[in-house]
């Protein structure tokens, strides 16, 4: 199974940045592709961070 996902990495200073976003297709609309989750690692000689940020609940909005 295909997971469709987009990694941007970099590093300054020392510190490697890198961010990770996984995506689905929405429930309500098959042909849209939504956020589903995105981690962020930031990682130092001494630590490392870890953050995780989970999407639901979608909806669609119009405007006109």
């Amino acid at each position: 199974m295909l997971v469709p996902r987009s990694v941007l990495r970099w590093t300054i200073d020392g510190v490697l940045s890198e961010i990770t976003v996984t995506y689905a297709r929405s429930d309500q609309s098959p042909d849209l592709w939504v956020p589903t989750t995105m981690r962020e690692t930031y990682t130092t000689p001494s630590r490392k961070f870890e953050c995780v940020t989970t999407y639901t609940r979608f909806r669609r909005f119009e405007v006109s």
